[in-house]
């Protein structure tokens, strides 16, 4: 009887710890709870993709949280998945038995995260099965920013002027290395506001007198990655 109790008790462990969507960053399977350590560059658009694999034989419905556990003053984080891009919860989308999703398809989990100060902020995300509570896959990513650290690829390789913009803004950058590339404009939430090829003269003019005041981020998105991106203020 004593074996059974303990049999049963390991079961009810296993199932409340059930994950049918398993994570999948830098080439290896995430554990609960892992932590992914992510150099972060001041005021500058960082980029972590994650894969995921439904490992169960079950198709679900799934949706994707975020909890903040520390950020900096001004700090902002947003993700997309499967094609939706939100700031705190995603909408629900399938992942049927068997699939595999790789970092570098348009359905991963793309997280986008800016900062203009020194420091540490941390998110802690969920891939949550929307019919079981107990089916979850989490994971912690840390940003750290140091004090000093400048982008490779920053100005004068990309700038905005003027920035803050009112009505124009022209963006200018390196056309030689801007080949095949788009100039994109998102908001915080990642939702895309403009977009239009590089122009051979290294130069994109935008009307954004349109634009609602706020907070955007603009660069050059390669293959439908954001290669390299800063920050824009429309008034």
């Amino acid at each position: 009887m004593k074996k059974l109790i303990i049999l049963f008790a390991a079961l009810l462990t296993l199932s409340a710890s059930a994950q049918s969507v398993r994570l999948i960053y830098d080439g290896r399977m995430l554990n609960l709870n892992d932590t992914i350590d992510v150099a972060a560059v001041q005021d500058e658009q960082t980029n972590v993709y994650l894969g995921y694999m439904n490992v169960s034989g079950s198709d679900g419905w799934f949706t994707v949280k975020k909890e903040v556990v520390t950020a900096l003053p001004g700090a902002a984080s947003t993700f997309c998945v499967s094609t939706s891009c939100c700031e705190f919860q995603s909408p629900e989308f399938q992942v049927y038995a068997g699939d595999s999703v790789g970092d570098s398809d348009e359905q991963a989990l793309h997280l986008i995260y800016m900062s203009p100060s020194a420091g540490q902020s941390i998110y802690r995300f969920i891939f949550q099965n929307s019919d079981d509570e107990n089916d979850a896959s989490a994971f912690y990513v840390r940003y750290t920013q140091a004090a000093g650290i400048q982008s490779a690829l920053s100005a004068p390789a990309l700038t905005a002027s003027p920035n803050p913009a009112v009505s124009t803004v022209k963006i200018s950058y390196n056309a030689a290395g801007a080949e095949d590339s788009y100039v994109v404009i998102r908001n915080l939430a990642g939702k895309e506001v403009f977009r239009a090829p590089a122009s051979v003269e290294g130069r994109t003019i935008v009307n954004v007198s349109s634009f609602s005041s706020g907070i955007y981020l603009y660069g050059l998105d390669n293959n439908g990655r954001m290669v390299v991106a800063k920050k824009l203020i429309v008034k």
